[in-house]
């Protein structure tokens, strides 16, 4: 009896949970919670109180709380698939793209067996390979992705418009793995088949779908003879389109994508003008504020403030009394974190690839395992990353438990990889080398310096006008607003300077600098240099880090798959040669 009255009260609790949540202000929503937190602390393993409870953690911006409520969700109910779907898609949101890759697969593995309804499976499949496309996996993509164009039942089932999303997922897939080297049935024939159905899915609607669609083959398309063709469509009318969206006070990220690949293909050909316009009107489609010289919602003011109370934050007096994670975290995880950070375009992809070379080291891309460990703090504490408080209120335990989670991942990382993996299966006793290439980890090194005391950090140079000049000019894959104005990107590297001038001054960090320029003109001399800060030996395969085939997903993919080269010194400069305008607004970058 005891039990029935239990379960009838929980039931009107989770009931009256979900009802507040679809209210959906922050008062419902924290009443949902606190439902949500009772019928929790009563019944640990009541999977909709979780589910529940993850969705208001959502609404009332605590994201990692959120992907902690959902996990235990799908812990417990391990094949619901409303809960794994949840799971995942609060997994990418927060940018922990391999997780979400693989809890999308477990969940369309679970729609497919217990869910009838076709869209449902559809768009599972659909979640699937494109988070497959996400991380790289370009095979596992195409085939998923294959499948579903292959099953009619599921196909047609789907909106027109998730249908051609599924056909552009399956052809850049395609190409991408092709351009890889891989071999898979049809090769390239299949790929440029894939290419003309997702085009012909999206050329009657035109606009920003058709751009994106054509945008992505002038990426990846020359492997498949089919860039030209390309960037000859994108040419008729993706910086009118681009234009019309600004006219209307409109955003589109994909005419952004658009403009900026068309921009670089001029640049190319060697039409600097024709290449400055498209950048232009790419970065205003993405701003969104009516006008091409209208910069986006981001002040460099704030910003300033923002650096001023990390620096404030780490004041001599006060360091020696923060808590810090164990020191020898890491030695058991048989790793040693490397952070490779400074301004995007910098020259960390290059860096990173020079040293994942190396059979003693991993390279791992850009992480947001640091930014996501400071999310969580500071949903522990209630107080931002980024207040001068901060790393006073954290206590070591919460810091362990964060550094091992993320030394756990790279050691994974090192036990899957084909060189590091026989090494650490010897028992050498050498730590692998683990590099986090995320740029802007810099602004995390407070952070860094709490959770991985003895950490190593590569901090990247490069000449402040290319370097602000190639951030401009880059349809980046995450939204960085301030890299869409000149202006703004001038001021973010000057504060950048000023953090890397406080942290080298201040001792505090195991720093290595590499500048851009010296690795391209003298790669053996900043490689040797390079390693022997890292504690690897010197290996001339480094070299030629082109020759492991390792993938980059960041916007330097092209350039750091391939030999070293100079054309990229002086950019801004020979674009400041090309018209006179363009000359004064790309003169005096960074200084002004």
């Amino acid at each position: 009896m005891a039990k029935r009255v239990l379960a009838s009260g929980v039931a009107r609790e989770v009931s009256r949970a979900r009802d507040l949540l679809s209210v959906g202000d922050v008062e419902s929503c924290a009443r949902a919670a606190s439902l949500c937190g009772g019928v929790i602390a009563a019944l640990p393993g009541h999977a909709e109180a979780h589910e529940i409870m993850g969705r208001c953690l959502q609404r009332l911006q605590r994201p990692m709380s959120a992907v902690e409520m959902f996990e235990r969700a799908a812990s417990i109910e391990p094949r619901n698939p409303v809960y794994l779907a949840a799971y995942a898609s609060a997994l990418a949101e927060v940018g922990e793209q391999d997780e979400a890759h693989e809890v999308w697969t477990r969940a369309a593995a679970v729609v497919a067996k217990k869910v009838r309804d076709p869209a449902a499976r559809f768009d599972a499949e659909l979640s699937a390979s494109a988070a497959a496309l996400t991380v790289g996996a370009f095979e596992s993509a195409a085939e998923r992705a294959g499948r579903l164009v292959d099953d009619e039942k599921l196909f047609h089932a789907a909106s027109e418009r998730d249908r051609a999303v599924l056909l552009g997922v399956r052809a850049e897939a395609l190409t991408r793995s092709v351009r890889a080297g891989n071999e898979h049935e049809g090769g390239a024939a299949a790929a440029r088949e894939a290419f003309d159905a997702a085009i012909a899915a999206v050329e009657p609607h035109g606009g920003a779908s058709l751009a994106g669609v054509l945008a992505v083959e002038a990426s990846y398309g020359l492997g498949i003879g089919r860039q030209e063709e390309a960037v000859g469509r994108l040419r008729s009318f993706a910086v009118q389109a681009g234009e019309a969206v600004v006219s209307e006070g409109k955003v589109s990220r994909l005419l952004e994508y658009a403009c900026k690949v068309l921009g670089r293909a001029e640049e190319e050909a060697g039409d600097l003008r024709a290449a400055w316009h498209a950048y232009r009107v790419g970065n205003a489609a993405a701003n969104g504020n009516g006008a091409i010289d209208a910069g986006p919602d981001w002040s460099a003011s704030v910003h300033r403030e923002t650096v001023g109370r990390l620096m404030r934050g780490m004041d001599a007096a006060r360091v020696g009394g923060f808590a810090r994670a164990p020191s020898g975290l890491a030695d058991e995880a048989g790793v040693r974190p490397v952070f490779i950070v400074g301004v995007p375009r910098s020259g960390t992809s290059l860096v990173e690839q020079v040293v994942a070379a190396h059979p003693g080291a991993v390279g791992r891309g850009e992480l947001q395992g640091v930014w996501n460990a400071a999310r969580w703090l500071g949903e522990r504490v209630n107080v931002s990353p980024t207040d001068e408080t901060f790393m006073g209120e954290l206590n070591e335990a919460d810091l362990a438990d964060r550094a091992a989670r993320y030394l756990a991942g790279h050691a994974r990382a090192a036990d899957a990889d084909a060189e590091a993996a026989p090494l650490r299966r010897a028992g050498t006793g050498t730590p692998t080398v683990v590099t986090d290439k995320m740029p802007n980890n810099f602004l995390n090194l407070h952070v860094i310096w709490q959770l991985f005391p003895g950490a190593k950090v590569v901090w990247c140079v490069r000449d402040p006008a290319d370097a602000c000049f190639s951030c401009w000019s880059t349809p980046f894959r995450g939204d960085l607003p301030y890299t869409r104005d000149l202006e703004l990107m001038s001021a973010f590297h000057r504060e950048h300077d000023r953090l890397r001038a406080f942290w080298t001054e201040r001792g505090l960090l195991d720093v290595h600098v590499v500048r851009y320029e010296s690795l391209v003109r003298e790669p053996e001399v900043e490689s040797r240099a390079l390693l022997a800060f890292l504690g690897l030996d010197w290996d001339a395969s480094v070299l030629e880090f082109w020759r492991k085939g390792r993938r980059v997903l960041t916007a330097s993919s092209e350039q750091a798959t391939r030999p070293i080269y100079a054309q990229s010194i002086g950019r801004a400069a020979r674009f400041a040669m090309a018209d006179e305008e363009i000359g004064e607004l790309v003169s005096g970058l960074h200084t002004r």
